[in-house]
């Protein structure tokens, strides 16, 4: 049984927001870039590592809209058929 083709509109800006950025070697030490921009070594193990790295915002909000063939990726907030957002984002 095909599937049918699905357009997702703006998945790249949303893989750039949300994705899981470049993947990491397998090293014990790797220099991270702190919050202030200062390199630091870390000695975490690399399950600590790859579950709490990435980007921390928890500012956010993305509408979803739903048609026929496509699915849009930040769509307006009062059009969209779904959103996904933090209490944070709700607020503004």
């Amino acid at each position: 049984m095909d599937c049918p083709q699905v357009n997702v509109e703006y998945l790249g800006r949303f893989s750039d927001d949300f994705g899981a950025g470049e993947a990491h070697d397998n090293e014990d030490i790797e220099v991270f870039q702190d919050v202030h921009g200062s390199g630091q070594k870390s000695l975490k193990p690399t399950d600590f590592r790859a579950l709490f790295d990435g980007n921390p915002d928890d500012h956010f909000m993305v509408g979803i809209k739903f048609t026929r063939k496509s699915i849009k990726l930040y769509s307006d907030f009062y059009t969209s058929d779904m959103i996904v957002a933090s209490p944070l984002g709700l607020i503004t």
